[in-house]
């Protein structure tokens, strides 16, 4: 298991995860001042959006279903990592991408990227 998202696990071999990317931001306002530098004031602590991304390449078409099902709950679940890491998230947003499509409609490649918003103080 490389991690998982509740209970659908991305794991080398089944679920092919490629990418992890943080982006962490910290809340600031930016003011102009007339014949001064600008002024930057903290609005706000921080928040913390986590991509996974990845390709599955001829795994069934209905691979990501689960994960949609879970997303569509709009509830709290937890990111947990093969190392012990873990956080509560939301699944903010599900790309999904097909192509190399079969006579029948079924396709055999699809990337995808899920967008997941940490949610402080839950775990």
């Amino acid at each position: 298991m490389l991690c998982s998202v509740d209970s659908f696990i991305f794991e080398s071999g089944g679920v092919d995860l490629a990418n992890i990317k943080r982006n962490i931001k910290y809340g600031f306002e930016n003011f102009k001042l007339i014949n001064a530098h600008d002024e930057w004031q903290a609005t706000d602590k921080y928040s913390q959006v986590i991509t996974l991304s990845g390709m599955l390449i001829k795994k069934s078409n209905y691979a990501l279903d689960d994960l949609e099902q879970i997303a569509q709950k709009k509830k709290p679940v937890t990111l947990s990592f093969d190392d012990g890491r873990a956080s509560s998230v939301l699944i903010l947003e599900i790309n999904t991408d097909q192509s190399l499509f079969l006579k029948n409609g079924a396709f055999l490649k699809q990337d995808f990227e899920i967008s997941l918003g940490v949610v402080y103080g839950s775990i």
